[in-house]
């Protein structure tokens, strides 16, 4: 991702989801989910079933 832009250094867990403004893709949801990240819920996907 480096390679594409150089942005892609800043990206951490923490700030991953930041000016996200559409629901993630259920295998995402469910890594971030896994690693402990709290998801605003106009980002959960309908199919997690919350």
């Amino acid at each position: 991702m480096y390679e594409v832009h150089n942005s892609a250094r800043e990206m951490s867990l923490d700030t991953a989801l930041v000016g996200v403004s559409v629901p993630l893709h259920i295998g995402a949801y469910t890594y971030f989910v896994e690693q402990g990240v709290e998801i605003p819920d106009e980002l959960v996907p309908p199919e997690a079933g919350e």
